[in-house]
């Protein structure tokens, strides 16, 4: 707990501090596993293939773009679809 939820905390924390440093704000992207929506069951997923360290790094790469300025908070799933079911 203290490293999962503090690690997030404290460097959430000390990112928000160097955004006011410099001005101009920024970006803060948090991952953790699907696990933490549902109880985990098996590894099929409804879109019938395997989540890759891509699929994952082009959510991120959206959320910390221009084209999700206006995205706040929110829970971005990459489970093909695992949650939904």
């Amino acid at each position: 707990m203290s490293v999962n939820f503090g690690g997030v905390f404290f460097g959430s924390r000390h990112a928000v501090i160097q955004f006011k440093r410099q001005g101009s704000g920024g970006v803060i992207c948090n991952t953790g596993s699907v696990a933490g929506l549902v109880g985990w069951g098996g590894a099929l997923h409804p879109l019938g293939r395997y989540i890759t360290a891509e699929d994952c790094a082009e959510a991120a790469l959206y959320l910390c773009s221009d084209l999700a300025k206006n995205v706040t908070g929110v829970l971005l799933p990459v489970d093909g679809g695992y949650v939904a079911r």
